[in-house]
Parts: C-alpha cells; structure tokens; sequence
C-alpha cells in the first residue's frame, strides 16, 4: 500500500475570481477568497473541475470513464453508505499577493429599453490580479493506492485533467480565471511495513496536527450548514484507520481481525505543548468573579455567600474553558455549492456552509488503548497498530483532511478512590438512559420530570457498577440524536428511535457501597469507558448483535471515544476553582 503526495502548480492569468463568504472591504461586493494571510483557490474547487475534466474525457477514451467515481468516489444508493473517494485536495495558495491590495474592478447590467444600467445592477469584485499578469496558486495532492503503478496513473490522468481545463474561479464567461499552465509533480511515495513498531504498549497517545482548515461536524441543526466541534470522535479516528485497511487486505492481519477491541478516545484540541484538556463539569457555578464546584451540595448556599450562577445563566463562558485547559480556536466560515454540469452554473437549491476550525497552534490530542483486545494476541496488535500509525490517518472530517501523528506509549490508567464518594463528570456523550424505563414507561410520551430522571439515573449507575455504587447527586444535561442520517444508516428496518444522550460535562456523585468492586468498575471505566448496560442494548434492539458487529447498528459505543470520564475533578489543582462541601 502506498500513500503518494503530489504538488500541484496552477498559473493563471488575471483577473482572477474565487469568491469568499467573509466580509469584505465596504462596498465591495465579491471578495477574492483568503485564509491565513493568503489568498487561495479552495481544493473543493480543484477537485470539482477535475472531476468535471475526467467525466468529459471519459466520452472520448475508456480509459478516463471510471476515474471520477473512483478517485473522488460517490453517493450512497442505499443506507446512507457513500463509496468514498482515495484522492484528497489541499487548498491552492498564493504566497507572493499581499491581500493588503485595494484594486477592484465593477460589472453592470444594461437595461434593453432604457439603454442604461439596469437599478440595483451593479457589481463591485475584488481583484487582486491585474489583467494579463500570471499568477501561480500551488497545492497538494494526497492518493491512497495499492502500488506505485496505479500511482504513477493517476499522476497521468491528473496531468491531463488539469491541462483540459480551461479557466478556474468565478466569472469564467468573462475571461476570468485562464489557465495558462498546470504542472503536477512526480509523486513522492511512502509505503507502510507489514511488521514493525514497539509490542510493549498496552496504550497510546496521539497527537494530530493538521496543514489546512477542518471541519469536525456536530450534529446539525439545518441541513445546510455544517458547524464544527472542537473535537474529533474516535469513530472518526477508527474510521480513517479502517480506511487504510481496506486498501491492502494482506497487510496488520491482527489489527484487522481485533480492531473493534481497541478503544480510540476522542481527539480534543490543545495548545503547543499544552496537556490534553478536560470537559468542565456542569456542577460549576459562578459567584462574583470565582468559579466553584456545587456537586458536594444537596440544596443551594444560603446566607452571606452571593447568588450563584449555574451554565445556563453564564453570558460568557471562555474563562472556563481557559481555565479547563480548551485553546482559544480560529474558525472560518466557507460557503459551497453543487454545479450543474450541462448547465455550468450553481445547481438549485444546492447551498451549504462549513464552518471550520484554522488549525494554527493548535493539536488533537487522543489516546488508543488495547486493554479489551486478548492478552494473547495484544503484542502483535500494538506493533501493527504503530505501523499503520505511521505515516498519519487521511480523509478525517467533513473537508477530508489528513493529519500527521506523533504516537507515543502511555501507561494504563488506573482508579483511586478516595473517601466515601466518587465523582465522575463525562468527557464525551454516553448512551447511558433506557427511555422506556422510566422516563416513557408503557409507550407513554417522555417526560423529564426530576424524580423520573433521578430514579433513571439511580437503576442506570446500579446496572452499570453491579450495585457497587449508590447515586447521590447530579448535574446533567441530555438531548436526543437522530434524523435521516442515523435513522437510515443504524435503524433501517426498524422503528425509529432517537438516542437519548447523555452529555459531556454531566457529573454524577456516587456514594461507594463496595470499594474493591467499585475501584474494579472505575478503572475499567477508565479505560474502556462506559458500557451500554443490559436495559439499553434491549431498548436499541442491540442484544444478540455480535461485538464485533456492533459498530454497525449503534454509533454511540465506548470503543468510538463515547463514555470516556474523568474522576473527581475537584480535587485537582486549578487556580480559581472552589469546592463547597457540605
């Protein structure tokens, strides 16, 4: 298996046009598009035009006609299952244009029976590029393939691709955007071993970085726009490692046959040199200027002590994000849409939005733990684990971006329990409610009602510790994740039924019933995260499905990076946090 890098040089003539969604100069109404101090031609746009290149040279030679669906793959026909594409584009910068440049350009639109601008009709563009002067916008090409033949292929058709298009950006009908030159490198090729790296880790550390801007979607609230989260989910990192997989079926033998076992955490995004942070509990609360921790208190602080301030009270919550260890993160936003490709202009209703995290300064950090694959075999799976590791994971969130990793071994976490309570505030969502127990008994409509909730809470940590702990406070939030997507690619078939989510930052309070056996449950805890409790495997209609299988009827699994948690929280040292204790 290979992993090829080419770059790619572009030189246009001006003007040239890629419109930005950001705001501009006043008055100025289309702005050449810019990140990080650069203008640039974004890789969506790139690999749009190639595939469009492909597709009309595919009605000329056979050779071209398979290239698009292959390369830069396809839409789901059935389950919401796409083919995903094995070719993956950088943006395309500029780095000698200063974007401190005020040259603009104007278009009217002339009325047919006045002879004169039509009202309202008149543009003003940004263009950076006087006419007639070349211009060279340079990126990079990243190809997953079997060998170095295919490569060298690809690079063939790439070439050609490119040298078939004839202008790039907007206003093309106009003169904007002509190519007068595209050169592909020759590949750069790195291959992966069959058999190396060190069999003594039972764990890993990751840390990602990243070269572009990326979007790690959240669950959507329009269908047309794409919000980031801070973080990346193990699911993803498992997937991008599956991806790898499934390229050359003879190579990590172990880690194919056992990867359901490993447990990837989620990749939260920390600052240079920077620990990986912490989700800040719910249970805090703002007084004055001081952020203290509630969990200790049934009933709230009387007396002198001001009225406290929980989250949902809280205007601004950067302080504690700060203070918990979260970077300050650069986000941009990046409109997009489909083109009609008979009719060489923006399809109908096609509109949609990225915003996106600019990765300057800032890694993932994530860990990978082998503690529930076999003893037996756990040495040969953590060397094929750091093989694949190697050269970094590709195709990662909605802008397909590839991360470099540095990987490292990490020691086993293990639980210490300290007097009589333990607190645990969730890192990562869990699916942790069976709806049907209390909270919507018999079919009934749900209810959130307190006592419902804290008797669902209680029979939830009773289930999952073996009655070794004993429910005595909380602060939680939960929400429910469904929609087409989930209902279509995990429920088909069956009735529809959203997953009632835990969310991260929920702390519970558990009072210790059985030392050894709660110590036992909160180091597995620890390291493999939350189970899915007996209830909720029947409530989902996930029992009898294999563990190995799993993964494909529920997305929500300990293994994927949900129901990691963090313990007692308010014992570490951090300035300005208080505990009230009771």
């Amino acid at each position: 298996m290979i992993a090829a890098s080419m770059d790619v040089k572009l030189t246009l003539q001006g003007p040239v046009l890629t419109c930005s969604t950001v705001r501009g100069r006043f008055g100025v109404d289309a702005m050449m598009a810019q990140s990080g101090n650069h203008f640039y031609l974004p890789g969506t746009l790139v690999k749009g035009l190639i595939g469009e290149a492909w597709q009309e040279l595919g009605g000329v030679s056979p050779e071209f006609r398979a290239l698009r669906n292959h390369w830069l793959g396809q839409k789901s026909s059935t389950q919401n299952l796409p083919a995903r594409g094995a070719l993956y584009f950088e943006d395309f910068v500029d780095r000698e244009t200063s974007v401190e440049g005020t040259r603009t350009q104007y278009r009217i639109e002339i009325d047919p029976e006045r002879g004169s601008v039509k009202h309202g009709h008149y543009l003003v563009i940004d263009a950076p590029y006087p006419s007639g002067k070349p211009v060279i916008f340079e990126g990079t090409l990243w190809a997953l393939a079997k060998n170095r033949q295919e490569v060298n292929q690809l690079r063939s058709h790439t070439q050609t691709a490119l040298r078939w298009i004839m202008s790039v950006g907007s206003e093309r009908s106009i003169g904007f955007g002509r190519v007068l030159d595209a050169q592909c490198s020759p590949p750069e090729c790195v291959g992966w071993q069959a058999e190396t790296g060190d069999k003594s880790s039972p764990a890993l550390s990751l840390e990602l970085s990243f070269t572009r801007p990326v979007c790690f979607a959240r669950r959507r609230v329009a269908n047309n726009l794409f919000e980031s989260e801070p973080w990346l989910t193990g699911a993803s990192l498992k997937g991008a490692l599956a991806t790898l997989l499934s390229i050359d079926q003879t190579l990590w033998p172990h880690l194919r046959e056992h990867l359901h076992e490993i447990r990837f955490t989620h990749a939260f995004p920390a600052g240079a040199s920077a620990p990986r942070p912490v989700y800040p509990p719910e249970s805090l609360v703002k007084v004055n200027d001081e952020t203290r921790d509630a969990i200790f208190l049934k009933d709230p602080p009387t007396g002198s002590i001001a009225v406290p301030e929980f989250r949902v009270d809280w205007k601004d919550e950067s302080d504690v994000w700060r203070l918990f260890g979260w970077p300050d993160l650069k986000r941009e936003l990046r409109v997009r849409t489909a083109i009609d490709g008979e009719l060489r202009r923006a399809e109908d209703q096609s509109l949609f939005a990225y915003q996106m995290i600019v990765p300057d300064g800032v890694s993932w950090q994530a860990s990978v733990l082998l503690d529930g694959v076999e003893e037996s075999v756990r040495a040969e799976v953590a060397a094929e684990l750091r093989a694949a590791l190697e050269h970094g994971l590709f195709a990662l969130g909605k802008t397909k971006a590839r991360a470099a990793i540095i990987a490292k071994p990490i020691d086993l976490k293990t639980a210490q329990l300290r007097g009589d309570t333990v607190a645990i505030t969730l890192q990562t969502a869990a699916l942790l409610c069976d709806p049907s127990r209390h909270l919507a008994p018999n079919g009934q409509i749900g209810s959130s009602d307190r006592d419902a909730m804290r008797a669902e809470y209680r029979d939830v940590w009773s289930d999952l510790s073996g009655t070794s702990l004993e429910l005595e406070n909380y602060f939680h939030r939960v929400s429910l994740a469904g929609g087409g997507y989930l209902r279509h690619r995990f429920q088909t078939g069956d009735p529809y039924r959203p997953y009632l989510l835990t969310d991260p930052g929920s702390v519970f309070l558990l009072r210790i019933k059985d030392r050894q056996k709660a110590s036992d449950c909160v180091t597995r805890w620890l390291r493999r995260g939350l189970d899915l409790s007996g209830p909720v495997r029947h409530f989902y209609r996930l029992g009898g499905i294999a563990e190995r299988e799993l993964w494909k009827s529920c997305p929500f699994l300990p293994e994927n990076g949900f129901g990691e948690i963090a313990i007692d929280l308010h014992e570490t040292q951090r300035d300005g946090v208080e505990v009230w204790h009771v």
